[in-house]
């Protein structure tokens, strides 16, 4: 998830959005590896169930997001292994949200723009 989040910083998560199934489009999250189980990835969750996929992402002749699933990227195109490589992932494989950063301290602060609270409106025009 390079630039926005290195190695060596110190993420605060939380499983409330998860476990209430409210997660925004631009979450970062950390899931499961639908190919290498029990690794762990952390992406930005781009799509969600029923989005149209964009022609430059589209992985196989499905033109959608299936049901209970969702289309994870990372933030450094080049070298990040992702939905563009795997395709949608299993909602179900989501464990976190990550929300706010204490270390290091000169970039302390929210990675997220939301409470677990809010809902996502509907409008995604």
């Amino acid at each position: 998830m390079e630039p926005t989040i290195q190695h060596g910083d110190i993420i605060i998560g939380e499983k409330m959005s998860v476990s209430h199934t409210n997660l925004h489009r631009g979450d970062i999250v950390c899931a499961y590896s639908p190919s290498q189980y029990p690794d762990l990835l952390c992406k930005r969750l781009m799509l969600k169930e029923y989005d149209k996929l964009p022609e430059d992402l589209c992985t196989s002749d499905r033109s959608s997001i299936p049901a209970g699933h969702c289309f994870l990227l990372g933030d450094n195109k080049e070298q990040s292994i992702d939905s563009r490589t795997f395709g949608a992932v299993p909602c179900g494989l989501i464990q976190v949200r990550l929300i706010f950063r204490i270390w290091p301290l000169n970039r302390f602060g929210s990675i997220s723009t939301h409470g677990f609270w809010e809902h996502e409106t509907t409008d995604t025009a």
